[in-house]
């Protein structure tokens, strides 16, 4: 699995904010997003497909969305995207 540059910009942002508004959530959600990582590598044609072959996979506990595409069988994360803000802002990501 590899990452798009700026998917380390939007994971350091969010978990700042969790951590902000309580001492664990900032550390529940980088759980989450690595138990998430490993659901998409065990089945990574499983999730939904958004557009251009890019794929969407929904958190549970956050608002929060993985935004990957899957090429030559290596999956790119190019956005951990919040549901309700800007939400096609990764686009021009590649």
């Amino acid at each position: 699995m590899l990452f798009h540059p700026d998917t380390e910009k939007d994971i350091k942002k969010s978990y700042l904010w969790y951590k902000k508004q309580s001492s664990h959530l900032g550390d529940d959600f980088l759980n989450e997003l690595e138990q998430s990582y490993k659901l998409i590598k065990e089945q990574p044609n499983m999730w939904l497909n958004i557009r251009d072959g890019y794929k969407k996979f929904n958190l549970n506990k956050f608002p929060f969305s993985i935004i990957y595409k899957i090429d030559n069988s290596i999956i790119y994360v190019v956005a951990i995207m919040h549901q309700k803000r800007q939400p096609d802002y990764w686009i021009n990501r590649h």
